[in-house]
């Protein structure tokens, strides 16, 4: 898959991600345990710290943006996939996406679900989380996950916009 493939799939979940996060405003969720950061780090956590402490299980490769670090090869369980972690300038860690081979998705899902606990929609392809600060999405088929503050997602439709912006412009 091209890295051009490759941001267009991650932009698609995350776009999809804020779509079902904004119509869900006042939905909660039976949560065995809310995400509070990645792996022991707390959201608003520096790039520099979340690469630091993730060293030893994680070969980062160059930054995309500021706003992704990528991580292939993370595991989660038994699962081994590609981690994006997600930093908003100026605040830090807000959100996180996991992705793994298609063969994997029953586990992932499995894994997910006991952390997080019953979801407040779900489907036969997806499930979604909602919490005061932030949405979780899995994507059931696909396997992968999707977690991000409520300041990614406000980040990723202001970059939307100014990209939509950009190409009226561009017309």
């Amino acid at each position: 898959m091209s890295p051009l493939t490759s941001w267009a799939r991650a932009r698609g979940k995350l776009s999809a991600l804020v779509a079902i996060a904004a119509a869900a405003l006042t939905t909660t969720t039976g949560a065995a345990e809310e995400p509070a950061g990645f792996a022991g780090l707390p959201w608003g956590s520096s790039a520099a710290k979340v690469r630091d402490s993730l060293k030893p299980r994680c070969q980062f490769s160059d930054p995309a943006d500021g706003f992704k670090q990528v991580c292939p090869g993370y595991r989660i369980a038994d699962i081994q996939g590609k981690l994006t972690l997600l930093f908003v300038p100026g605040y830090g860690l807000s959100g996180w996406d996991f992705a793994c081979p298609a063969d994997k998705a029953g586990n992932l899902t499995s894994q997910i679900t006991q952390r997080f606990g019953r979801a407040a929609q779900e489907g036969a392809n997806r499930a979604y989380w909602h919490w005061a600060w932030g949405s979780a999405a899995l994507f059931k088929v696909e396997c992968s996950v999707s977690v991000a503050t409520n300041r990614a997602l406000d980040y990723m439709r202001q970059i939307d916009q100014e990209r939509a912006k950009r190409e009226k412009k561009d017309f």
